[in-house]
This record gives structure tokens, C-alpha cells and sequence, in this order.
């Protein structure tokens, strides 16, 4: 069977980095994310992995104001080398970064919604930057309009499919995922 890319679209606190993980887990994936690239770029440079600092770099990595994305051909690059059947990449933020992949075989845009209230209180839950543990839902409104954000709504009307993380049980979520999996004739590795 040829490689399955997966790229999971969404925003922020949508789930994207948990269905990545149960893909990795329940399906054998390889498992790679934009984020991880910038922040481990923020921390060669020494940059505190605040939201206003990664967002700020995430924009200079992506070439922002050019066609060039060097993040994007780093993630080619490490979605390419992967050995994996299944490969998920996550955080699409520009339509560059998806193009940079679209051309794989076996390539899908996969969306993943949920509610902003939800989404917001998820970020406050995860705390995964410092900043987001007091973000007001005012505040979290306007981050998706920072620059890195703004594209993912386009990204997510490319998707082929979307899987929706709206207050189901987690296990639901997993269904879903499931189901999008059967979709595309992947079978888990327990199979």
C-alpha cells in the first residue's frame, strides 16, 4: 500500500494535535506538526515559546510576503523521509504549506472543527503557551485573527473530509476518526 499523508487542518484548540496522537498511537503514523518546527527554531534562537513570539516566527519561517516557505520544505522534507504507511502532518496555517504537499501521493487535507467557545476553553486547558492560561475569549477571538491564523479557515474548505470535536466524548471524537480512517482504506495496526 502506498504512503497516506494526512494533514490536519483547524483552528486552534480544534483537536487537531489529539487526533494526531490517536492516529499515531491507534494506526502506527508518523506524526509531524508546523508548531514543532517553529518552536524548535524559537528555541535555537533562544525565543520565549510565548504565543505573540511564535506567531511572529512562525510568519518569518513561512516566508510570509513570499511564495518561498522554508517550513514548508522542511516538512516536505520530513513527511518525504518518513518510513511510515501513514504519515500526519498538523498546523497548516497558508495555502503554501499545503501546496508544498499536495503533490505527494496519497495526500489528504483533513479538517477538523469544533465550536470557538470550546476551542477557547481547550486552550485554556492545555495552557500549551504560557500566555494562553489568562487568554479572555475576546482575546482568544483575536489571535485567529493574527496573520498565522487567518488562512486556516480557506484550508479548511480544501479539506476532503472534515471530522467534527464538538463536546463529544473523546471516544466519539476517535470514531469519527475512525470512520474518516475506513474512509480512506486505512487499517489500524492492530489489524
Amino acid at each position: 500500500m502506498p504512503k497516506v499523508i494526512i494533514g490536519l487542518v483547524g483552528l486552534p484548540g480544534a483537536g487537531k494535535t489529539t487526533a494526531a496522537t490517536f492516529l499515531e498511537r491507534e494506526f502506527g503514523a508518523g506524526r509531524h506538526a508546523f508548531g514543532d518546527l517553529v518552536r524548535e527554531e524559537a528555541t535555537k534562537r533562544n525565543i520565549p515559546h510565548t504565543r505573540e513570539a511564535l506567531v511572529a516566527l512562525g510568519a518569518e519561517l513561512s516566508g510570509s510576503g513570499s511564495n518561498e516557505d522554508p517550513l514548508a520544505r522542511a516538512m516536505r522534507e520530513r513527511v518525504e523521509a518518513d518510513p511510515a504507511r501513514l504519515v500526519v502532518t498538523e498546523g497548516f496555517r497558508f495555502i503554501r504549506q499545503v501546496n508544498a504537499l499536495v503533490d505527494l501521493p496519497g495526500f489528504r487535507l483533513v479538517a477538523i472543527c469544533a465550536n470557538a467557545e470550546l476551542r477557547w476553553m481547550r486552550c485554556l486547558g492545555r495552557a500549551e503557551k504560557p500566555d494562553e492560561r489568562q487568554m479572555t475569549f475576546a482575546q482568544f477571538r483575536a489571535w485567529e485573527e493574527s496573520p498565522t491564523e487567518r488562512g486556516i479557515l480557506l484550508l479548511m474548505g480544501m479539506a476532503a473530509y472534515n471530522v467534527q470535536n464538538d463536546g463529544v466524548p473523546l471516544e466519539g471524537f476517535h470514531q469519527s476518526l475512525r470512520a474518516a480512517m475506513r474512509q480512506l482504506e486505512i487499517a489500524p495496526v492492530s489489524a
